[in-house]
């Protein structure tokens, strides 16, 4: 399909935000790396 088989993932509590906050939303990013041979 072309689709990334792996990728980085994490998640965190946040002790600071307050009992009434929002909930958080998943972001996607894309990077491509290049290095010098």
């Amino acid at each position: 399909s072309g689709g990334a088989r792996f990728t980085a993932h994490t998640s965190f509590t946040d002790p600071t935000s307050p009992p009434n906050a929002k909930p958080r939303e998943s972001i996607e990013i894309r990077t491509l790396a290049f290095f010098d041979p």
